[in-house]
């Protein structure tokens, strides 16, 4: 049960170094709201 416990918890860890990859890559969206930000402008671009 450890093991499986540790597994679970390395994957978000993953997940939050792509996110500050992203935002280091945007200065603008780190600017504003951060993380929400992100959503809105991925979405943005959808529409676009």
């Amino acid at each position: 049960m450890d093991a499986i416990h540790i597994g679970m918890s390395s994957t978000p860890l993953v997940k939050h170094t792509a996110g500050a990859g992203l935002k280091a890559n945007r200065p603008r969206v780190m600017s504003k709201s951060g993380h929400s930000n992100v959503r809105i402008d991925k979405v943005d671009g959808i529409y676009l």
